[in-house]
């Protein structure tokens, strides 16, 4: 199951942060972000995606789920 929620940045759950340059924000660097989605260039390990690319986001979810229902 996936089920995607808006807020909850205290919580343990994986993160996806979303990020646009016009708001001239940084990432929160909040615990448990897995990913982020930024119409900006981010210095990072994790893995930064654009909003031109729901194709690959879709497959970094698939693959975090398949992951996580082998180690289940």
């Amino acid at each position: 199951e996936l089920v995607i929620l808006e807020g909850y940045k205290e919580s343990p759950y994986p993160k996806i942060e979303v990020l646009r340059g016009e708001t001239g924000r940084e990432p929160l660097g909040v615990e448990h972000t897995i990913a982020y989605v930024s119409d900006f260039s981010l210095e990072t390990d994790l893995p930064v995606f654009t909003f031109d690319q729901p194709e690959e986001l879709s497959a970094f979810l698939l693959d975090r789920l398949a992951e996580k229902q082998l180690s289940n």
